[in-house]
């Protein structure tokens, strides 16, 4: 989650990829120079292969932090998120986070069950981004600017379409980049190139819904935005892919 995945030139070739093992151990790409920002978005320096998180250093390598939780979080004070980076991030290296469990579902969000997939799943692209959660009043303030007085749930018609909402959500979340749609595919062998986030579609159900969620950049299920999994078992029809670029 947040990990920087691939470097692009000005034009948006990509420069170089980047790949971590599940503590953060970088096995693929070069994060020496210019581009030192890796696993969960944090600085590596790679004289001594620590993180950066800005209350503490974090090797990788041992899965451990170099000095004590300054808040004393949990019973370990050195481990890395309890030892459970699938399941949890350390934003600063003060407290294991569990994001996504507890991001608004779009029933907690909207009140409702149908319609707005697409709009919730677009702003979870620019949570998992940022590494935070939109809070009741953000997700509010994103629909209220991205929609304005459209009383239609459709994405397309507003405020740049799927990149908008997406950016919408980065904006208010004091993101410095923006999304850029790489296209859709119908399987994750042919996700282009750079892809950083993706969003999924199932087929239509018998009332003809066609839900969405968000996937990770080889498409696999992240986030279901009625707040359950609905995915598994269930085939994927389509999947649409995102970078993120500087502003």
């Amino acid at each position: 989650m947040c990990s920087v995945r691939s470097a692009t030139t000005e034009t948006g070739r990509v420069e170089d990829r980047y790949e971590y093992d599940a503590f953060g151990s970088p096995y693929k790409g070069d994060l020496s120079g210019g581009m030192n920002l890796g696993y969960t978005g944090k600085p590596y320096d790679t004289a001594t292969g620590f993180y950066n998180y800005g209350f503490r250093d974090y090797n990788p390598t041992a899965a451990r932090f170099t000095t004590v939780d300054p808040v004393r979080d949990g019973n370990n004070w050195f481990a890395y998120v309890n030892n459970d980076p699938v399941n949890y991030i350390d934003l600063w290296g003060l407290t294991a986070s569990d994001n996504i469990s507890n991001r608004l579902s779009m029933q907690e969000a909207f009140g409702t069950d149908y319609g707005p997939c697409v709009f919730r799943t677009l702003l979870a692209l620019a949570e998992t981004r940022e590494g935070r959660d939109l809070t009741m009043d953000e997700i509010t303030r994103a629909r209220q600017e991205f929609y304005g007085n459209n009383t239609s749930w459709e994405v397309s018609g507003n405020l740049g379409g799927w990149e908008g909402a997406i950016n919408k959500g980065l904006e208010i979340l004091g993101s410095n980049e923006s999304a850029k749609y790489l296209g859709s595919v119908m399987s994750t062998d042919d996700i282009p190139e750079g892809t950083q986030a993706t969003m999924l579609r199932l087929p239509p159900d018998a009332w003809g819904n066609m839900h969405r969620g968000e996937g990770d950049a080889s498409g696999n299920l992240m986030w279901d935005p009625l707040g359950y999994d609905t995915f598994t078992g269930n085939e994927i029809i389509q999947i649409d892919a995102f970078e993120f670029v500087p502003n």
